[in-house]
């Protein structure tokens, strides 16, 4: 057991913050409003006023809002955490790993990449948040780091920083990495640091038991799967790779996608694997969307019609924690989730206003339209 303390509040808390969550007539409002610092002013009447303090609402710019609105969910993760005993803390601080892992990847493209900004949120994040204490990195150390190898330095874990070094492709220490070296390595450590945290955080949770670890193992399990999934089809799909090199990139984890369907996923054409993926849990999320054809056309619709379709599956499977009626940390997990697809979808949607897209497609293309109270929340 993880030996939480304090599991029925927590579990509370979790489910008032869901009730909390956006409506479907929320985002349509949203979606009407004729410029971006008319969104801001409609969030400030929501939860999110406390997110949006200090800022000029008027002549806020778009970058501005979407980054206040990025730090909604660790400053809501972080509330969670009175409510925690240590074992319940101890996940928690697993979850949140991710960003560190996104500080350290945005990072090393700001120092050797072509983006010389990557960063500029993650530090602004770690500015409004004094109290956060990154637990994978030394982030004094990243920040003066001017090698890779020395960047791999500022990891803590011994055994992430050893399979790092000896795998990534990088030159003796004291080399800086540039052009084609640089996306190579950047390309390998991002890989290489996901799949560390999605093992990490699958492996914490499998010891716990009784109701709480097996929803806590599906909470997780699949969204390891649907990440192993979605890698081998990009793999496949963007980078040409083989099979073999495909299935390379994936996590050790396995929940309900084993080795030998990831395999003949990886084996197949794209068109073939939704009889694949047909009697899983996963069929037809890759499937073509054969009543709308501009999206086949179009590869940037298609992406985003399959992603889609991944999160949706995962806004399910967070309504399925909160309907077990169980307490425990998975209620708080499905909540963060949840708050996450938000946060994404209110992105789409500033930016649906800011360029003035098509609104009704943006519609049709938000995470948590369109689902039950059950799963994607509301008021």
């Amino acid at each position: 057991m993880l030996g939480g303390g304090g599991r029925i509040a927590l579990s509370t808390k979790a489910r008032v913050r869901r009730s909390e969550l956006l409506s479907s007539k929320d985002f349509r409002t949203l979606l009407e409003q004729p410029s971006v610092s008319a969104v801001a002013v409609s969030l400030d009447a929501t939860h999110y006023g406390k997110t949006l303090e200090g800022l000029s609402l008027d002549d806020i710019r778009r970058t501005e809002l979407e980054f206040r609105l990025g730090t909604s969910v660790l400053r809501e993760a972080l509330a969670f955490r009175s409510y925690m005993g240590a074992g319940y803390r101890r996940l928690l601080d697993l979850w949140l790993q991710v960003y560190d892992i996104e500080f350290l990847k945005g990072h090393f493209r700001r120092r050797f990449g072509s983006d010389p900004t990557a960063t500029w949120e993650e530090e602004r994040m770690s500015g409004l948040f004094p109290d956060f204490r990154p637990t994978l990195l030394d982030r004094n150390a990243l920040l003066a780091a001017q090698t890779p190898g020395a960047m791999l330095a500022s990891i803590r874990d011994e055994r992430l920083r050893a399979a790092l070094e000896e795998t990534l492709p990088l030159k003796d220490d004291g080399a800086e990495a540039s052009g084609e070296d640089a996306c190579r390595v950047s390309f390998a450590l991002g890989m290489a640091l996901d799949r560390y945290y999605f093992d990490s955080l699958y492996g914490a949770v499998l010891p716990v038991g009784g109701l709480e670890g097996r929803l806590l193992a599906r909470l997780v399990g699949v969204r390891v799967d649907l990440v192993n999934l979605y890698w081998i089809y990009r793999c496949r799909r963007f980078f040409g790779l083989s099979p073999e090199q495909a299935l390379a990139t994936v996590t050790r984890s396995r929940y309900r996608a084993d080795f030998d369907l990831l395999s003949r996923v990886a084996s197949s054409e794209l068109p073939a694997w939704d009889d694949v993926l047909e009697g899983t849990p996963y069929a037809g999320i890759f499937r073509s969307d054969e009543e709308d054809p501009s999206i086949e056309e179009d590869p940037s619709l298609r992406e985003a019609e399959v992603e889609l379709r991944l999160c949706r599956v995962l806004c399910r499977v967070a309504g399925e924690m909160f309907r077990s009626g169980a307490p425990g940390w998975h209620n708080v997990g499905a909540y963060l989730m949840l708050k996450g697809f938000e946060v994404r979808d209110l992105i789409t949607v500033i930016e649906a206003v800011r360029y003035d897209y098509d609104r009704r497609r943006v519609g049709r293309l938000l995470i948590l339209n369109g689902l039950n109270g059950g799963e994607g929340g509301g008021r």
